[in-house]
């Protein structure tokens, strides 16, 4: 049995039943650690492999359809987000935490990576909480170990807070008034 499909347009066959998004690639002559895969499915949306290399992808004879797409070296998601922009697939993605800036190889990771990239260690000692360009209330960051999706729609920013505020307790100044200001005082109060 033979299978028919497309990739950037060029027309390709295959006897194997289930191909990876690499083995794709590779077969058309295209570089996978400069191009991801893209398919382009009947129903005009698109699943998208950049992630996921290795994924078994079955084979279907009616024809599948798919594009290479370039990997971006470093994709700033505050740009992204402000505008609502989807964020495309990148090498390293630039996040801005409290006043500052992190950097993070893949779109999928946890508060606590935040946290300790953030250096607020130890990390059960702080919140912390996404910003989102549609919603002006941040959204606290519950389960530290929860994956976090850096590609989520209008993601802006995060930011970090102590969970226990110490307001200056504990850093208590004895002093005595003079004389005449002991006066004022007993008598004003």
């Amino acid at each position: 049995e033979v299978f028919n499909y497309t990739v950037d347009g060029e027309p390709e066959t295959t006897d194997k039943k289930n191909l990876t998004p690499t083995e794709i690639l590779k077969l058309d002559a295209i570089d996978p650690n400069t191009f991801y895969l893209v398919q382009l499915n009947h129903d005009g949306t698109e699943t998208d492999y950049a992630y996921k290399p290795d994924e078994q992808i079955k084979m279907v004879c009616t024809g599948m359809k798919f594009v290479s797409r370039k990997w971006l070296d470093i994709v700033d998601i505050e740009e992204y987000g402000k505008t609502c922009k989807p964020v495309p697939p990148a090498r390293k993605y630039k996040v801005r935490v409290d006043k500052g800036y992190l950097e993070f190889e893949t779109p999928f990771i946890s508060g606590k990576l935040i946290l300790t990239k953030a250096n607020k260690v130890p990390v059960e000692k702080f919140d912390i909480f996404k910003i989102l360009s549609t919603n002006p209330q941040p959204q606290k960051i519950v389960d530290l170990n929860a994956v976090v999706d850096l590609r989520e729609k209008c993601l802006v920013r995060f930011v970090t807070l102590p969970k226990e505020q110490q307001d200056g307790r504990g850093s208590r100044i004895n002093f005595s008034l003079p004389e005449a200001m002991s006066l004022i005082f007993i008598f004003f109060f």
